[in-house]
């Protein structure tokens, strides 16, 4: 092999590590969403696409499933839901403690849009 082959082989490579570092980390993109807080007032915050890893620990930790979101039977679990995924999406871990009800909600509906969420999937 070439000394140039190698060089660009191992350009390559180390491109490649930088791109997969990136991934890993997520991307910043982000929306505002406007929601009304605890103070009567709206409020602004930006809100990220959810990861895979994301939902699946957030379905799983609350034990919810999406069919089941309004179900007056489940409030607990949908609450915990709101709350959890709420966290997720914006960052901020606390975020449904200032949050009127249900304005989690549309938080987390923001979130799946930009993440590919809605509606029901098509096979290939």
């Amino acid at each position: 092999m070439s000394q140039e082959r190698r060089e660009a082989i191992l350009a390559a490579r180390e491109a490649n590590k930088k791109l997969a570092e990136l991934i890993t980390k997520g991307t910043n993109y982000h929306e505002p969403v406007e929601v009304k807080g605890i103070d009567n007032e709206l409020h602004k915050f930006e809100v990220s696409p959810m990861s895979d890893a994301d939902l699946a620990e957030l379905l799983q930790t609350t034990n919810v499933d999406l069919k089941d979101i309004g179900n007056k039977d489940k409030m607990a679990s949908n609450m915990q839901f709101l709350q959890k995924g709420a966290a997720i999406v914006t960052g901020a871990p606390d975020v449904a403690k200032a949050l009127m009800p249900m304005e989690s909600l549309k938080l987390i509906l923001k979130s799946f849009e930009l993440s590919g969420l809605t509606g029901i999937p098509k096979p290939a």
